[in-house]
C-alpha cells in the first residue's frame, strides 16, 4: 500500500513538473481558466394559469397574458468556458386569465391574476464552444431552479355580457396582499440562447438572446383564499363558498435580451530569470 501511494505521489510530481516546464516555455500564452461577466437583461413573458377542480357551472378556457421582466446577473464560465453558472435576480409578473361562462349567473366572467414576483435563479449553462474558439457567436443551453417571492399585484374578477341585468357589470379587484397569495413560488426553467462577444476600443462586451420555459410546482392559493376568508374571487372559480379544493399553478415562456461586460480570469505564468553558470575545465 505504501509503495502504491509513493508511486502515485511520484507520478503527480512528475506531471506537475512537466506542466510547470510547459508554462515556462510558453510564457506568452495564458492558460485558459474562466471568464466572469456582469450585466442586465430585459424582455417579455407569456403567462399561463392552470386551475384544477373548476366548477362544472363554469365553462371556459385559460388565456395567456403578456408581461415584462428585467434581470441583474453575474455569470462565471469555467472548465475552458464550456460550463457556467449565472446567479440572477429577476423582476416579473406571473398569472393568467380564465374566460368563463357562469351558467348560474347567466354571465361571462373574466378571472385575471396579475401577481408580481422577485425571482432568485441559478442557471447552469453549457456552452457549445470553448474559450479558444475564434467564432464570436456562442450557442448554449441552460436549466435553473427558481425561487420566487410574491411582492404585489392584484386579482380581478370582471363580469361582462349577461342575460340578467342584475348580474351585468360585476367587477371585483383584490390586492394580492389581501388575497394572501402563497408567498413563495417554487419552479424550474429550461431554455436555450445565443451570445455574441465583441470589442470596442479593446474593451470586451457581451450581447445575448435567450428563451426559457418556466414551470411552477406549488399551489399559489394562500390560506385565506383556501378557507374562503379573503374574498369571493377565488371562490367563484369553483363556485364553492366553503373552501377551495383545487390548485392554482403558474407557468410561462420568457424571451430575454441581455447585455454584459466580461472579464477574463486567465492565469498568466511569469518566467523566473534564469542564471547561467560557466563550467571551467581544470
Amino acid at each position: 500500500m505504501k509503495q502504491f501511494l509513493l508511486t502515485i505521489l511520484l507520478v503527480s510530481l512528475c506531471a506537475l513538473g512537466a506542466s510547470a516546464q510547459r508554462g515556462v516555455v510558453n510564457k506568452k500564452k495564458a492558460a485558459p481558466s474562466s471568464t466572469l461577466s456582469v450585466g442586465i437583461g430585459g424582455g417579455t413573458r407569456i403567462n399561463y394559469i392552470r386551475i384544477t377542480n373548476v366548477s362544472p357551472n363554469l365553462q371556459g378556457d385559460p388565456f395567456a397574458t403578456w408581461g415584462f421582466l428585467s434581470s441583474l446577473f453575474v455569470s462565471w464560465d469555467f472548465w475552458d468556458c464550456r460550463i457556467g453558472i449565472r446567479p440572477q435576480v429577476s423582476w416579473l409578473r406571473r398569472g393568467g386569465e380564465y374566460n368563463l361562462w357562469a351558467a348560474q349567473l347567466h354571465s361571462s366572467v373574466w378571472y385575471d391574476v396579475r401577481a408580481r414576483y422577485i425571482d432568485v435563479r441559478m442557471p447552469i449553462v453549457f456552452n457549445f464552444q470553448s474559450k479558444n474558439s475564434r467564432c464570436p457567436v456562442v450557442p448554449y443551453v441552460f436549466a435553473t431552479p427558481i425561487l420566487g417571492f410574491a411582492s404585489g399585484g392584484d386579482i380581478v374578477l370582471n363580469g361582462g355580457s349577461s342575460i340578467s341585468t342584475s348580474t351585468a357589470g360585476i367587477y371585483m379587484e383584490m390586492p394580492i396582499t389581501k388575497a394572501n397569495i402563497a408567498k413563495h413560488y417554487l419552479g424550474a426553467g429550461a431554455g436555450a440562447g445565443v451570445k455574441y462577444k465583441f470589442e470596442i476600443n479593446r474593451q470586451g462586451f457581451l450581447l445575448g438572446l435567450e428563451a426559457m420555459y418556466d414551470h411552477g410546482f406549488n399551489n399559489t392559493y394562500g390560506k385565506q383564499e383556501i378557507d374562503g376568508k379573503s374574498n369571493d374571487v377565488g371562490n367563484l372559480v369553483e363556485y364553492n363558498h366553503d373552501k377551495l379544493k383545487g390548485e392554482r399553478c403558474f407557468k410561462g415562456i420568457e424571451m430575454q435580451l441581455y447585455f454584459g461586460i466580461p472579464f477574463d480570469l486567465s492565469i498568466q505564468r511569469r518566467e523566473k530569470p534564469q542564471t547561467t553558470r560557466s563550467v571551467r575545465n581544470l
